[in-house]
């Protein structure tokens, strides 16, 4: 048996950290779980605990271990209410440059904006040419920004919550990953999604109906973020009250390796945003 080569197993995307006791609670060490598995990923000693956690430099790295109370700085920014008012879909996309998502949503390219103030410029600029008052078309914005497994697209639009046509999402997750959530514009809509590998993996508006080819997968990470839900996916009365958008953006990051800041949305970390207009789905 020692001679058999120990199986394949694929490298965790969100890694949870547990202490355990040993020799009757006289020494602790740690466990690093893989979150989605849930299942064990090695034990440390804490001088191994540091190696792991730290870069080359020694500093440690911050894990992605986000709940709801990352995120209570949405209810007191102004950018992110103009989002939820105006209606919004934001989409991080793995494996596809900024211009390739915008392609293969149909846009017509136009140049670069800085930051979301440009968006914004460019949106309300596009919403005062229209003639038809059904027009669903909308001025989407995208970025590379740094994530788990390499650069991520972020694409935002200002879409009223409509979302990017299933079938391109489902292109755009080929061999690769798609996580997106939206709001219709000060109505009580809110979505969720998440597509592996050009399928639809979980999707809900309300943490405890979801739907999807796997639809109790993300229920761990529901309950860690901060959804009052039960283990088999219930709604949980006697949990307490959680902001439900702060959640679901703790649920991407979880999912993503992407930390949504006020400044990430304001200036991309200072790269130039590729812009374009997309007709509706």
């Amino acid at each position: 048996m020692d001679a058999l080569p120990e199986p394949e197993v694929a490298a965790p995307r969100v890694v949870g950290v547990d202490a355990y006791a040993t020799r009757k609670g006289r020494r602790y060490d740690t466990a690093l779980v893989d979150i989605e598995t849930r299942r064990p990923v090695d034990l440390l000693h804490k001088p191994a605990l540091h190696r792991a956690l730290s870069d080359p430099s020694g500093t440690l790295r911050r894990m992605t271990l986000a709940t709801a109370h990352d995120y209570a700085w949405i209810r007191t920014s102004p950018l992110f209410r103009h989002m939820m008012e105006s209606g919004y879909t934001l989409t991080l996309i793995r494996g596809r440059t900024p211009r390739e998502a915008l392609r293969a949503m149909g846009a017509e390219l136009g140049g670069t904006g800085e930051g979301t103030a440009g968006l914004i410029e460019a949106d309300d600029a596009h919403r005062a040419e229209l003639d038809d008052d059904w027009d669903e078309s909308y001025v989407a914005g995208a970025v590379s920004v740094p994530g788990a497994n390499g650069d991520w697209t972020l694409v935002l639009g200002f879409d009223g919550g409509l979302g990017i046509a299933a079938t391109c999402v489902e292109t755009l997750s080929r061999c690769g990953r798609v996580v997106a959530h939206s709001t219709n514009g000060g109505k009580p809509i809110h979505l969720f999604h998440w597509f592996e590998d050009g399928e639809l993996r979980t999707m809900f508006e309300g943490p405890s109906s979801r739907d999807g080819s796997t639809p109790d997968e993300l229920i761990p990470l529901l309950r860690e973020v901060g959804f009052p839900v039960t283990c088999e996916g219930e709604h949980d009365e006697s949990a307490p009250d959680v902001d439900g958008k702060a959640a679901v953006l703790a649920l991407a990051e979880r999912l993503t390796g992407i930390r949504l800041t006020e400044s990430l949305l304001q200036d991309a970390s200072g790269s130039s945003r590729s812009v374009g207009r997309v007709v509706g789905p």
